[in-house]
């Protein structure tokens, strides 16, 4: 049986919360061009997030590769 790729939609708010950062901030993020936003079909004015896009958001980053004593890249 296939299953369908559904995407799921959040608010703002419940993005602001999933990334424990403010509502404000968030919206600061989306004007950024930091996040793909939606518009609710129901209410034009509410702004909606991929939930998937949102939680890679959340994922640590690697900011700096161990080196070994020979100066190379160690995974």
């Amino acid at each position: 049986m296939e299953q369908q790729n559904r995407v799921e939609f959040i608010s703002l708010g419940e993005a602001a919360r999933r990334l424990n950062i403010s509502r404000v901030t968030m919206s600061r993020r989306v004007k950024a061009g930091q996040f793909t936003v939606y518009t609710n079909p129901v209410d034009q004015r509410e702004k909606l997030l991929d939930a998937a896009e949102v939680e890679e958001a959340a994922r640590p980053k690697i900011i700096q590769f161990r080196r070994d004593l020979e100066g190379k890249v160690a995974a």
